[in-house]
């Protein structure tokens, strides 16, 4: 049978474990908090990118627009030539 003492210092034991489980938890949070931080650094990162890729695309598709004009506008050009046979 254990006595008062023993009982008390169980007691201790465990709490002590138990304070040493919360600290190490409480330092894993920090670290995930930091990896979350980063992640949504990386993330606005990306966003920033995407957008600047899309701003990209949109001018390429309109200069390849200008681009089919001004060829379409050179042939119309050529074949007037033609006609009047310079």
């Amino acid at each position: 049978m254990t006595t008062e003492i023993e009982r008390i210092r169980i007691l201790e034991k465990k709490i002590l474990n138990l304070i040493k489980f919360a600290n190490k938890i409480k330092e894993e949070n920090k670290r995930l908090k930091e990896i979350i931080k980063n992640l949504e650094e990386e993330r606005k990162r990306y966003r920033e990118e995407k957008e600047k890729w899309n701003s990209m695309k949109d001018e390429l598709e309109r200069l390849r627009g200008e681009r089919e004009e001004v060829k379409e506008r050179i042939e119309a050009l050529i074949k007037q030539i033609d006609l009047i046979g310079v």
